[in-house]
Order: C-alpha cells, then sequence, then structure tokens
C-alpha cells in the first residue's frame, strides 16, 4: 500500500479543507513532517489510519477527531492510495458532536465510500456501507489494524512496542503476517482425526462388551427355557454346571469364559441330540399302538351306530304305508285338479260380468234422468226402469246412441258461437281502449320532441367544449413518455452500479490472482536458480573441470535441495500466470462493459440518475393532465354520437306522432265491426238453447249429453259380456264332469278329498324315497367285512393315547430343548470368532492411534517442549526476521547488538517467540527492555525493517512499500542518528516511501522534501514541499 493523496477536513487542528499531496513527494522517498508541538502533525498519521480502519494510529479515540474549530462541520478523511497496480479512494466521516436547540449534545453516527479508478480514469464505488468497507480493506491489506500500527505505521509513543510486544502479541502479529493458519489447522485436523480413533477404539471395546453381556442374558435366558422343560428333560441336562459357566460370563472377565462356554453347550448339544433320538422311537411306537387300537374302537362305534339307524327306520314302516296310500290317490287326482280350478273360475267370471251388466244399466238410467236437452225416440219421454233397460236389444242401444251424438253436435256448435261472441265482445273493448291509449300517447310524444331539441342543443355546445381539451393531447403524452422512461431507467441505475460494483471486485480478484501467480512464478525461478548449482555439482566427476570455475577438485560441491521444482514446475507457473492474466483481462472487459452500461443508463435516467423519486410528483400531475385530456377526447366521440342519437331520436319521434294519430283512427274502425260480429253470434246461440242460455249453460248441456253417451256404450259392452261368461260356464262344468269320472272318483267331492298340491306330492314321494334309501344304506353298510369281525365289547383306547402322549411330550421337549441349545451355541461360537477379530484389529488400531496421539499432542504444543507446529513455524519466521534486522541494527549499533530469538523458555506453549539482545562488548544476552531509549528506537526500527523485508521475501501477499515514524530520533546521539538515516536512504533506494515526523534539527539536513504543519488561531494548515534549513 502507497499513499497518494490525504485530504482532511475538521479533524483535529485542521478546520479547513488541507490537502497532503504524498505523490509530489515520491521522487524524494523519503521526507519528514515537521512542526511546532501542537500543531498536529501526529493528526496526519491518526487520518490516514481512520481512512483505512477507522481507528486512529495511537490512543486517541475517534470520537476526539471532532474539530474544535469547525464543530458545525463534519470530519471528513479521504485518502486516495495505490494497492497492487489499482488506485483506490476511500472517504470517511467521523462522529460529529452536534448541540441541539436545548442546549445538550449529541453525536452522529459514522459513514464510509470505497471507490476505485476504472480503466476510463473514473473512480466507481464499490461498497458504501462502514462495515463492508472495513471488510473489504483489511482484506486487501492484509494487516489488522494493530498489526498496521507495528509494522507500517509507528505512532508517537508506540515506536518500541514489537520489539517490547509480548510472545502471544508477536503470535498474533506474525501469523497475520505470514498466514500460517494452514498449520493450526493441520494440528486441529491431527488432534479431530486421533479423538475420532479415540472414540473408534472405545466404540469397538463397548460393542464388545455389550455382546458379551448380551450372551450372559441369552445363556441365562437358555438355562431358565430348561429348567421348565425340566420334567420332559427327565435329567438329560446339568442345569448346575450351565448356571456356573452363566454365571462365569456375566463376571468382569466374561470374554475370557467365552470359549469354554461354547465347548461346555456343545458338548451338552451331542448329549441332548441322541437322548432325542431314543425318546423320537418310543414317541413313535406308543403313538402306532395307540392309533391302532383307536382305529378299532372307531369302527366299533361306526357299527353300533348303523344298527341304531337301521332300528329307528324300521320302526316308521307303518307310517311309510299309508304315506304311499295317499300319494297314490294324490296322483290320480292330479288331473281333475286344473279342470275343477277352471270350472269355478268360469262360474266367478259369469256372476261378474252379469253384476258389471246391471251396473252399467243403472248409470244408463242415471245419465238418462239428469240430461236438460230434450231427445229424440227411442229416447224421447219419460226414461226406462233398470230390469227394462236390462232386456232391450242392440238395435235399441245403437238407435239411442245415434240420437245422442246428434244433439251433441249441436251442442258443440252452441259452445262456439258463444265463445266467438265473448271474442267479438271483448275486440270491440280492446279496440276502444286502444284508441283512448293511441290519444294519450300522441299527447306524450308530442312532449318528447319538445325535450328532444332541447338536449341536442346542450349536446351541441359541450360537444364543442370537449374539442378544445382534445387538441394538448399530443402534447401531454410526449411529456409523459419521457417523465416514465426517465423514472424508470433512474430505478435501473443502483442495479447498474451494483453490477459496476461486482465487476470491480472481481477485477480486483483477478488482479490479486495475477499478482499471486507473478509472485509464485518468481519463487519457482528463484528456487529453480538455487537448485542449478546442485544439479551442476551432481555431474562433477573428479579430476575432471569444473564448467564452471575450471577447477579439477571439488571439495565442497553444492548439496541436493530437497523438493527443487523442475522445468515442469516452471512450465505449470507460467501456465498459472497466462491463464490469470487472461482472467485479469476478461474481468477487465467486464468492467468496462459495465461501466458503460451504467453511463448509457444514468444518462437515459436524466435527472432521476441520483433520486428516481423526484420526478414522482412531476410525473403525477402530467399524467393526471393528460387523463383528463383523454377522458375529454373520448366525450368527443361521445357527445357527437349523443348528437346523432338525439337528431334521430327527433326524427323517429315525429314519424311516431303520425303513426299514433293513424293507429288511433284504425283503433276506432275496428271496435264498430266487433260489435256487429257479437250481434250475429249472440242469435245463432238463442237459437240452439233458448234465448237466456249462455256459455256456461252449454257446457252444462254438452257435459250431460256426453255422459248418456257414455253410459250406452258401457252398457252394450257389458250386455255382451255377460252373454260370453254365461256360455264359457257351461261349458267348463261340462269338462270336469268327464275329468272326475276318467280319474276313477265316484264324484267331484271324492275327487276334492284325495287331491293334493304339487308341493304335498313332492313331500310325500321324496319321505318314501328317503326312507327306502336310509334302510338300504344300513343294510349295506353293516355288511361289510370290517365291521363283520367287530366282537360284541369296545376295545379301551385312553391308556394307549396317555402312553404315546407322554412320549410325545418327552421328545418335543428334547427337540425343543436341542433347537435352543444348537441355536445358542452357534451364536457363542460365531461371537468368539469376532471377538477374536476385533481383538486383533484393536491391536493394530491402538498402535495407530498411539502414533496419531503423539503426533496431535506434538503439533498442538502439548509435550516436549510444548511448542505448537504453528508456533514452530512461525518461531522460524520470526528468527529470519531477527536475522533481517540484524543487518541493519549492526549497522546502527557499530556492530555493537544484535537480536536474538530466545531458545531457553520455560513458557510452554508460549516458546520459541521471546527476545533478547546480544552485546558484544560484554557478550551476554538480556532483556531488550535493559536499552537505552536510543537502543531502543534502533532496534524497534531494524526490527520493523526486517518484518517488511521477509514479508516481502516470503510472498505472504503483502506489498509494505511505506513506513511511516512519529518521532523517537530524540533519543539518538549525532553518530547513531547518521547511521539510522543512513538505513532509511537505503530504503528509498529500494523503492520505500519513507515519512519522519521529528524535531530534530539534524533530519533537515539530510532529509530534503518535507510536509510543515503550521499551526494559526482558526486552525492548522499544511504546506508540502522542501524542508527548510535547520
Amino acid at each position: 500500500m502507497r499513499p497518494l493523496r490525504l485530504e482532511v477536513e475538521a479533524v483535529g487542528p485542521f478546520a479547513t479543507r488541507q490537502v497532503v499531496d504524498f505523490d509530489s513527494l515520491g521522487d524524494e522517498g523519503l521526507f519528514l513532517i515537521w512542526g511546532p508541538t501542537g500543531a498536529g502533525k501526529s493528526f496526519l498519521l491518526d487520518a490516514l489510519c481512520f481512512a483505512l480502519y477507522g481507528r486512529t494510529a495511537g490512543d486517541r479515540p475517534v470520537l476526539q477527531l471532532h474539530s474544535d474549530h469547525a464543530r458545525h462541520l463534519t470530519p471528513t478523511v479521504e485518502l486516495t492510495f495505490r494497492l497492487d497496480g489499482d488506485e483506490w479512494r476511500v472517504r470517511r466521516d467521523a462522529p460529529r458532536w452536534r448541540t441541539r436547540r436545548d442546549g445538550t449534545v449529541t453525536q452522529g453516527s459514522s459513514n464510509a465510500v470505497l471507490e476505485r479508478r476504472g480503466p476510463d480514469g473514473e473512480f466507481v464505488e464499490v461498497a458504501r456501507k462502514v462495515r463492508e468497507v472495513d471488510g473489504l480493506l483489511r482484506e486487501r491489506i492484509g494487516l489488522a489494524v494493530d498489526d498496521f500500527r507495528r509494522v507500517v505505521l509507528l505512532p508517537q509513543g508506540r515506536f518500541e512496542r514489537v520489539l517490547q510486544a509480548t510472545s502471544a502479541e508477536r503470535e498474533d502479529l506474525l501469523k497475520s503476517i505470514f498466514g500460517t493458519s494452514l498449520f493450526e489447522e493441520v494440528a486441529a485436523e491431527l488432534d479431530a482425526r486421533a479423538s475420532a480413533a479415540a472414540r473408534a477404539i472405545d466404540e469397538v471395546e463397548h460393542d464388545q462388551r455389550r455382546r458379551v453381556e448380551a450372551a450372559a442374558a441369552d445363556w441365562r435366558r437358555l438355562v431358565s427355557d430348561l429348567a421348565d422343560d425340566e420334567a420332559g428333560l427327565a435329567g438329560a441336562v446339568d442345569l448346575a454346571e450351565l448356571s456356573t459357566v452363566g454365571e462365569a460370563l456375566a463376571g468382569p472377565d466374561g470374554a475370557s469364559a467365552l470359549p469354554g462356554a461354547a465347548e461346555v453347550l456343545g458338548r451338552v448339544g451331542v448329549d441332548v441330540g441322541k437322548l432325542t433320538g431314543s425318546a423320537e422311537a418310543d414317541a413313535r411306537r406308543l403313538r402306532s399302538e395307540a392309533d391302532s387300537r383307536g382305529e378299532r374302537a372307531a369302527r366299533w362305534d361306526e357299527r353300533a351306530a348303523w344298527r341304531r339307524r337301521r332300528s329307528e327306520r324300521l320302526a316308521e314302516k307303518a307310517d311309510i304305508e299309508a304315506a304311499r296310500a295317499e300319494s297314490e290317490a294324490a296322483e290320480r287326482a292330479a288331473p281333475v285338479g286344473p279342470r275343477r280350478r277352471a270350472a269355478r273360475e268360469a262360474d266367478r267370471r259369469r256372476d261378474d260380468a252379469a253384476a258389471a251388466h246391471r251396473s252399467a244399466v243403472a248409470a244408463l238410467e242415471q245419465a238418462w234422468s239428469t240430461c236438460p236437452v230434450t231427445l229424440a225416440a227411442p229416447l224421447q219421454g219419460t226414461p226406462l226402469a233398470v230390469d227394462d233397460l236390462l232386456e232391450v236389444d242392440a238395435a235399441w242401444l245403437m238407435q239411442a246412441t245415434a240420437v245422442v251424438g246428434r244433439r251433441a253436435a249441436e251442442a258443440d256448435e252452441a259452445i262456439a258461437a258463444a265463445g266467438r261472441l265473448v271474442n267479438a265482445e271483448r275486440a270491440a273493448t280492446d279496440a276502444l281502449d286502444e284508441a283512448e291509449r293511441g290519444a294519450d300517447a300522441l299527447a306524450a310524444l308530442r312532449d318528447g320532441v319538445a325535450l328532444a331539441e332541447g338536449s341536442l342543443v346542450e349536446t351541441r355546445r359541450q360537444a364543442a367544449t370537449a374539442e378544445g381539451a382534445h387538441r394538448s393531447v399530443d402534447d401531454l403524452a410526449a411529456t409523459v413518455a419521457t417523465l416514465a422512461k426517465q423514472s424508470a431507467a433512474g430505478r435501473r441505475v443502483p442495479a447498474l452500479d451494483e453490477a459496476v460494483s461486482a465487476a470491480d471486485r472481481a477485477t480486483l480478484e483477478a488482479r490479486l490472482a495475477e499478482t499471486e501467480a507473478r509472485l509464485a512464478l518468481s519463487q519457482v525461478h528463484r528456487r529453480r536458480s538455487e537448485s542449478m548449482a546442485a544439479e551442476l555439482a551432481a555431474a562433477l566427476e573428479a579430476g575432471e573441470a569444473c564448467p564452471v570455475c575450471g577447477a579439477v577438485e571439488h571439495p565442497a560441491p553444492a548439496a541436493p535441495i530437497e523438493g527443487a521444482p523442475t522445468e515442469d514446475d516452471v512450465e505449470r507457473a507460467e501456465r498459472d500466470l497466462d491463464a490469470a492474466i487472461a482472467d485479469r483481462r476478461r474481468a477487465e472487459q467486464s468492467l468496462a462493459e459495465a461501466t458503460a452500461a451504467r453511463a448509457e443508463g444514468r444518462a437515459a435516467a436524466g435527472p432521476a440518475a441520483d433520486d428516481p423519486d423526484a420526478l414522482a410528483d412531476v410525473l403525477g400531475a402530467r399524467r393526471g393532465e393528460l387523463d383528463r385530456a383523454q377522458r375529454a377526447t373520448e366525450e368527443i366521440a361521445a357527445l357527437t354520437a349523443r348528437t346523432a342519437e338525439l337528431e334521430a331520436t327527433l326524427a323517429t319521434a315525429r314519424a311516431e306522432v303520425e303513426a299514433t294519430r293513424s293507429a288511433e283512427a284504425s283503433a276506432r274502425s275496428r271496435a264498430a265491426v266487433a260489435r256487429r260480429d257479437a250481434e250475429r253470434e249472440r242469435a245463432a246461440i238463442t237459437a240452439v238453447l233458448g234465448r237466456d242460455a249462455d256459455t256456461a249453460t252449454a257446457e252444462r248441456a254438452r257435459e250431460r249429453l256426453a255422459a248418456l253417451a257414455s253410459a250406452l256404450s258401457e252398457s252394450a259392452d257389458a250386455r255382451d259380456e255377460a252373454r260370453r261368461a254365461e256360455a264359457a260356464a257351461v261349458e267348463a262344468r261340462g269338462s270336469l264332469a268327464a275329468a272326475v269320472a276318467d280319474a276313477g272318483f265316484d264324484d267331484e267331492a271324492a275327487a276334492d278329498a284325495a287331491w293334493r298340491s304339487e308341493a304335498d306330492r313332492i313331500r310325500l314321494r321324496d319321505r318314501i324315497a328317503v326312507w327306502e334309501r336310509a334302510v338300504a344304506e344300513a343294510e349295506v353298510a353293516l355288511a361289510q367285512p370290517a365291521l363283520a369281525d367287530l366282537g360284541d365289547e369296545r376295545p379301551a383306547v385312553s391308556a394307549a393315547e396317555r402312553a404315546a402322549k407322554v412320549a410325545e411330550a418327552r421328545h418335543t421337549a428334547l427337540v425343543r430343548a436341542h433347537t435352543r441349545i444348537e441355536s445358542t451355541a452357534d451364536q457363542l461360537a460365531a461371537l468368539v470368532a469376532d471377538h477374536a477379530g476385533d481383538e486383533a484389529r484393536l491391536v493394530a488400531d491402538r498402535a495407530e492411534h498411539e502414533v496419531r496421539h503423539r503426533l496431535a499432542q506434538l503439533c498442538n504444543g502439548r509435550t516436549g517442549d510444548r511448542v505448537s507446529l504453528q508456533r514452530w513455524v512461525l518461531a522460524a519466521h520470526f528468527e529470519q526476521i531477527c536475522a533481517r534486522a540484524n543487518d541493519r541494527l549492526r549497522v546502527m549499533t557499530s556492530g555493537r547488538y544484535s537480536l536474538r530469538v530466545h531458545t531457553g523458555s520455560t513458557h510452554g506453549r508460549g516458546s520459541g517467540l521471546d527476545l533478547k539482545v546480544l552485546d558484544s562488548h560484554s557478550g551476554e544476552e538480556r532483556d531488550v527492555a535493559t536499552l537505552s531509549g536510543g537502543e531502543t528506537f534502533q532496534a524497534s526500527l531494524a526490527l520493523a525493517l526486517g518484518v517488511a523485508d521477509v514479508v516481502a521475501e516470503r510472498a505472504g501477499g503483502l506489498d509494505l512499500d511505506v513506513l511511516f515514524i512519529d518521532e523517537g530520533f530524540g533519543t539518538l546521539d549525532a553518530d547513531a542518528l547518521h547511521l539510522a538515516l543512513d538505513e532509511l536512504d537505503r530504503l528509498r533506494a529500494g523503492g520505500r516511501m519513507v515519512g519522519v515526523i521529528s524535531h530534530v534539527a539534524g533530519l533537515r539536513e539530510r532529509i530534503t522534501a518535507g510536509i510543515e504543519v503550521r499551526p494559526d488561531r482558526v486552525g492548522s494548515r499544511v504546506l508540502v514541499g522542501a524542508a527548510p534549513e535547520a
């Protein structure tokens, strides 16, 4: 990091804006910052540190940065610097104290903005939030604020802290500088792996114990199961011996008892297996004997059952013979049944038909008596009685039906005439009503014509007004469209800014990767060059000339360097660099494209680029005006249509006036015609039904005539049906008498007594057949040879069955015990084998774990000299730093002092980073705290410069090409001061910028460029230029 320009305002003694142009001092490299005490020299270092980290360079609180000379302004610091080839600018606002109106004081918040210069030369914002800015700068610079103070910015009163830091403080500083967290992670990973291996061993041992315990529990269950079957086992198993073995398995050394338990159980299994075979033979023999006796007893029981069934059937023989006689009579009577039913059905139908005939004649007599219309013969005069009507013939009925039909037709015509009369009278009334309504409508239409004429005049006036508003629509629409595009473009600007920021960050990452690739290639080239001497030495032959120096003797050839890079390594590093350069170019191209897109977007946004919401009110107002103008435009078409509509309505209304006048005259003419038609229909009704007849009278007459016609028709049908039913009944009786005689019965009563239904006949036949089959089946069964040789006494079965079951139970118990024992024995054998395998693996795992554990303990500093792997690496770095520091310290102290990393510490984990100073005058090492003020300054300066040298050599990612020193030179005598400045001159010659704050007059003789801080009553001022002579 190299500062280029620092601007401060309202900071410390600087009330107004002051600019420190470091870039103008770059050619000098070494410059002096001077001014009287209290002028504000140290505030410049505070401002620089605050710009990068938000913290001051020393103990001064950030709240004290606000200038007493400018309480009305916000304290602001802006630093432009170069880092890894890129130019950056960071601007921070320190907390500001404000006084409220009530006299109280409040503190404002901090703000920060980080920018980077793009390819077009313009700065592009990268981050705005304080936390984001702090994180990015911390990542890019590579040092925390405390490390930055120790290595780059050595403030007043803290210059010696690197030298006098504790071992733990030096560890934190060196870790952040050299990035050795990998070694800490390796130690942690070794620790984790050792712990995981220990847990794995514990899990295996726990699993072994669990399985032995499970085996002991299974053994106890086996003994318990065998004890439950002890009666069936009959002493075949020694339960006491098994219990003793089980106790050994459950003991603390149960694993060692596993082989013995397996042996015992195997022996017991063999013994029980032999007993099981013998018990199986006994059980089979006894079961065969019991089954044989059971089979003879079953046959004896079967014979007894058949004898009982035969006796029961023979006892039913008399009943079966009676049933057989009943069945035979029923079979003869079966053909008579259908004819008997047919005769009875014919008699019933004859009686029903006669009753229906009488009922129909009674209805005819009733309809004839109630008919109000005068009828012609044969219905003229008084109606006939029911008995007389029963005797009339078909001709009489046909003549009467014709008379009623003619009279009904005349009644229908009278009803139609009555309907026409009603319609004629209604038509006359409707025509008169229509004429009256036409007169009223004519008056209303005339009023509507007058109203339409007034509306037409008003609509034409509104159309003229809307036409004026329509002329401004196009201008307003163009304005609204422009404002809307600018507002939309303004809302896209933040996304474009974010894209630029993302591209910028990607470019930074690509440049950082390129730098790392360059450093890696440089390191590979350096290490390759160092290994070339060893490669040449490997080719030397005794007595042959060296190709480099020509000597034929080679007393000290260069030794091979372990891990030296090859040509392939060099080519790989070069390819990595080429890839990094290509990535950086692509990132820069993306950044350029994103920057161009943002510029285009901002141009399109216009005034909305920085505040998209600024145009919202203006856009809303213009849109309101446009909406009103558009509505007016829409109203023009509506008003034009309304005008045409009113004109058409007016013409229609006038036409309707004329049409209504004609309709009224037509209606009155139709009314006159309808009245004449009504008079004609009324005369026709009177001729048929009488003078006072009306529609209701005509309807009643027609109903009575219809009823009389229906009664005549039904009476004729009933008469015919009665005649047919009588003939059918006579025929059915004759057929029944013939069937009774054919069946062999004396009369119909005998046939009725013998008759049975089909179901009853089937039941009789089935009963006889079942009895006959049962008797025959019993005879056949009893004749079987298997039932013929049985004695009179039933064979005994119970004793043989009990003996067989006892033998089978003992066999089952032995089989169950043998199976249980064999299963447990197999499990024990598998457990013994697994246990042996686990023990073999555990021996190897324990040995490997011991190595891992010792390595983890060693790398984490828990054994030996108790120095961790990371601290050991840091100690090596620190020794190299002290070696570089001693190169300068010996020059500045004329060879008297050199720094030594103290290796004799007993601090345990803190060993390896303690520091002592070797005094060549006394030859003794002593604590650095014993150095004088000037000596402390020299040692601190040498140590700080040593850190920068080693970081550059080690390519740790940090570019420490700037150093600021605040005071400390006043403790040096003239010679020491001269030597210190010589060392600073060498730093300047190497390209490093060195700034010195001091009151020492001798410095002005050597340092020609400088920055003067000049105090004033209203605040200090900064002047950059040549340093004044002392």
